[in-house]
């Protein structure tokens, strides 16, 4: 069209500007004669060049006769001058509502162009317009289609084009690289489905995709084409034809491996303990959970809870450090978990417990059996750090049933395995209801004992200790009463062991120890004759290797202006064989203050006599057990005598405890023995009582 407009008028410069409303410019698609000086064809010319706006904007004809009187000219009016265009009309190509460009003609002389010129170019005007809008539909679909497919090629998620029965039509290179495919050889052989690891998930995944047209972040298990399976994530549409048909599925694909792999990892260390790699208490509780629910549901089912503590274990952590502490709970795991069957669960709860859950037992016995299989485990010792360790453990059971929560089993089976710890270590208790009564007695008796110790409701009774050869008084043994609001006066058998566990008995015997002194100095300073007068006072373990305890006794000794001679501490065996490095630092401590040291209930403990040498002890007390069956049982008489002998052999005296008959009295004389207390000589005395035996002439 333009060569005819050329062939009309070949004295006038035509030329043919297509719009594009994408990047607001115009383009010179066409120009006669060819390079007529400013614009050549392909040039892009700004909106902004032109004058006025509308004729672009609102397609308006615009005629100039004289470029060279215009006042003022376009960016494309001054290119048109230099070129020799003096006079200048544009039309616009408009196919209906669409302006497609505009048809721009130009003379060299000024006036106005011929009218027959402008007719033709008027009457090529549409037709040119709806060739230009046709042809650039057919390029921007070209454009496009290059468009798509850069795109699809160059994103980095997998894209794929399935058929109706879900072999691979098309995908892009991040597609095969996803799941190691040459896709040249891929395409068209390729069963999408067989991909999956999980082919029932990927039928259901299918499943509801044909229902509703859609699935999205659907995620599972998909082998490469190595073998190497990974975890991916899909999102998949429906493909239909024009008629509604299925013609296939469109999808989308990303490798999530790394992701899920961090998010399970994330699970295993909330649901693990850190050290020994066991399930921890999160994950057992849960377990649990699922067992008392399924017992529930299934009468005949039945589960049982172990609850385990290694005995002593403190001291390995104390003596050994916490390094070997730590070993030896890896390797006491791994015994634990060779004891129990696939459907067991095993976990630490922390420190040196542990919990077991027996799943689907034929009752009780299988549980005992289980406990005495771990008993046998842990009886070989454990060679760490070039130690040898010999390790038990405590474990309380609690069968489950339909009628308990998961939390009431735990506790019960903490309370038996606190039976099992009071009989001695290596034992297995079965939790009864009797159990769980004791325990609300003894949270009871807790909070009742801490309000007691601030309210200060103890108090103290004194046992005269004697000299057999005169039967005169010698010292007194320091006895604490609890004098309760409501159970009236409890003696330390009904308290001392709550005292010990909780904590209290560090602040209890520091009580012990004050008024015990406070209260000989009084006496020693009301009765001026008894000053050699003693009071004993007996030390707890934790008191006793409480870091106060020497500036403890060192104040009170000054406060009451007290000789130390007239202070003397008892403990037990069990103190010595706890710590000895320690308890012999201690003694010498003490010693050093110039008190005495006494070991109480001797010939119960686990001393041995090469020990007791090595510790500044100056007094043994024999238990009162051996006391009372020495008329009865010949071996607890030979066993007295030699507790006799020893301390002469080390050059320590002894005082015989629980004397409560002549009997008993004659056969000690016969023996030996200088000092001794017990009923045959006086109940313990409150002090008034003390007081007036003390003032009797």
């Amino acid at each position: 069209m333009v060569e005819k407009l050329r062939e009309a008028a070949p004295d006038l410069r035509i030329s043919v500007i297509l719009l594009d409303e994408v990047s607001r410019t115009s383009v010179v698609l066409a120009s006669s004669p060819q390079g007529g000086g400013s614009l050549p064809s392909g040039v892009k010319i700004p909106y902004r060049v032109f004058s006025p706006p509308s004729a672009l904007h609102e397609g308006d004809s615009h005629f100039v006769d004289d470029l060279q009187e215009q006042a003022e000219r376009s960016l494309v009016g001054e290119a048109l001058l230099r070129d020799g265009i003096r006079a200048f009309a544009s039309l616009p190509l408009s196919s209906g509502e669409q302006l497609i460009g505009m048809l721009n003609l130009g003379q060299k002389l000024p006036g106005s162009l011929p009218s027959d010129i402008l007719q033709l170019a008027q009457d090529f005007s549409l037709p040119l317009a709806l060739a230009l809008r046709e042809a650039g539909s057919a390029e921007r679909a070209d454009e496009a289609e290059s468009r798509y497919q850069s795109l699809f090629e160059g994103v980095p998620v997998g894209l794929y084009r399935l058929d109706q029965d879900c072999r691979l039509e098309a995908a892009n290179l991040a597609f095969g690289a996803i799941l190691g495919l040459d896709l040249r050889t891929a395409l068209d052989k390729l069963d999408f489905d067989g991909l999956w690891v999980d082919r029932l998930a990927a039928e259901q995944n299918r499943d509801q995709l044909r229902r509703v047209g859609v699935v999205r972040e659907f995620e599972g298990l998909m082998r490469r084409a190595d073998g190497r399976e990974i975890w991916v994530q899909t999102d998949v549409r429906v493909h239909r034809d024009p008629d509604g048909s299925l013609s296939g599925f469109e999808g989308s694909l990303q490798d999530v491996t790394e992701r899920r792999q961090a998010q399970e990892q994330l699970v295993h260390d909330a649901l693990h303990d850190a050290l020994t790699g066991l399930p921890n208490r999160a994950f057992f509780m849960e377990r649990l959970e699922h067992a008392v629910r399924f017992s529930q549901r299934q009468e005949d089912y039945e589960f049982a809870v172990l609850f385990l503590d290694f005995d002593r274990f403190k001291i390995v952590n104390d003596s050994l450090g916490h390094s070997l502490g730590d070993q030896l709970l890896i390797e006491g795991g791994h015994r634990l978990a060779g004891c129990l069957r696939e459907v067991d669960t095993l976990a630490r709860f922390g420190g040196d417990e542990f919990a077991i859950l027996l799943d689907g037992i034929s009752g009780i016995r299988d549980a005992s059996h289980i406990a005495e299989r771990i008993h046998y485990a842990l009886a070989a010792p454990f060679f760490l750090g070039g130690h040898q360790i010999v390790a038990t453990a405590s474990i309380g059971i609690a069968v489950g049933d339909n009628g308990h929560p998961p939390q009431d089993l735990l506790r019960d089976a903490d309370i038996a395995m606190y039976q099992a710890k009071q009989q001695g270590p290596g034992k297995h208790v079965i939790f009864n209801a009797e159990m769980h009564r004791q325990a609300l007695g003894l949270l009871s008796l807790e909070s009742d004992l801490r309000r007691a110790v601030e309210r200060n409701e103890f108090e103290l009774a004194y046992q005269p200790i004697v000299s057999l050869a005169d039967e005169e008084l010698r010292g007194f043994e320091a006895l604490v009463r609890w004098r309760h609001p409501e159970k009236g006066v409890l003696l330390p058998a009904d308290f001392l062991r709550t005292a010990e566990d909780t904590g209290l008995i560090v602040v209890l015997g520091r009580l012990v120890l004050q008024e015990a002194c406070r209260q000989l100095s009084e006496w020693q300073r009301d009765y001026p004759g008894w000053k050699d007068l003693s009071v004993s006072v007996n030390l707890s373990s934790k008191q006793f290797h409480h870091p106060d305890l020497i500036d403890d006794v060192s104040r009170c000794l000054a406060e009451n202006d007290m000789e130390p001679g007239n202070l003397h501490l008892e403990i037990t065996e069990n103190v010595i064989v706890e710590d000895p490095a320690r308890a012999i630092d201690t003694f010498e401590r003490l010693k050093a203050l110039g008190v005495y040291i006494h070991i109480d209930d001797f010939g119960t403990g686990y001393s041995s006599l090469s020990m007791l040498s090595h510790f500044p002890v100056d007094i043994l007390k024999t238990d009162r057990t051996f006391i009372d069956r020495m008329g009865f049982d010949q071996s607890d008489l030979e066993i007295v005598r030699a507790v006799f002998s020893l301390a002469r052999s080390l050059d320590m005296e002894v005082i015989a405890e629980g004397v409560e008959n002549g009997g008993q009295l004659s056969t000690l004389r016969e023996m030996g023995c200088r000092f001794a207390q017990g009923f045959f000589f006086a109940k313990p005395l409150r002090p008034a009582g003390v007081a007036q035996l003390l003032s009797r002439p």
